[in-house]
């Protein structure tokens, strides 16, 4: 569990299964995809819960979902992934709210402390994140906390901008 001022970033139970189902629903949420996320029914929101918990309880990788402190409303999902790509084996950070979430700079909590969950518990020396060029907000957010564009790929058939930080650039950045 990683506890930030206003966010509480946790893996998954399956009793959460409503409250994911209810949050891929959301339009903000699935707005600018290179994953989609959406669940047709409770019942896949479920199984998508389960692989998650596996994963991330076997090497800490995979997804979390992101809570607001005072309300206790889940109102996103974070991630720290290892990627096996054709060119490289990449670490990622992921950040998505739902949109009611967004501009109250929750998503720069969240990946500062996803990029610092992943330095702490993997050898990554630098992490990337992936984001579609038309979500400014994300990339405000990623080169917020430091991170710098170094190339364009096609993920899934999405056009995406490859931003990385290093384990070194992220410390100096630290407050």
């Amino acid at each position: 569990m990683i506890r930030t001022e206003r966010l509480i970033i946790k893996s998954w139970s399956i009793d959460d299964a409503a409250d994911f189902y209810e949050l891929s629903q959301d339009t903000g949420f699935n707005l600018f995809p290179i994953t989609r996320y959406e669940q047709k029914t409770l019942e896949t929101a479920r199984d998508w819960l389960k692989q998650n918990i596996e994963s991330v309880s076997k090497g800490g990788l995979g997804f979390q979902g992101i809570w607001e402190k005072t309300s206790g409303t889940l109102i996103g999902i974070a991630g720290f992934r290892l990627f096996h790509l054709e060119k490289e084996n990449r670490y990622e950070i992921t950040y998505r709210l739902r949109e009611n979430a967004w501009g109250k700079g929750y998503a720069t909590e969240a990946a500062r402390a996803m990029v610092n969950y992943g330095f702490l518990n993997s050898p990554a020396k630098e992490i990337a994140v992936s984001i579609t060029p038309d979500n400014e907000a994300s990339i405000k957010v990623a080169k917020k906390l430091g991170f710098k564009w170094t190339n364009n790929e096609t993920l899934m058939g999405v056009h995406a901008e490859i931003l990385r930080i290093s384990r070194e650039e992220f410390k100096k950045l630290q407050p």
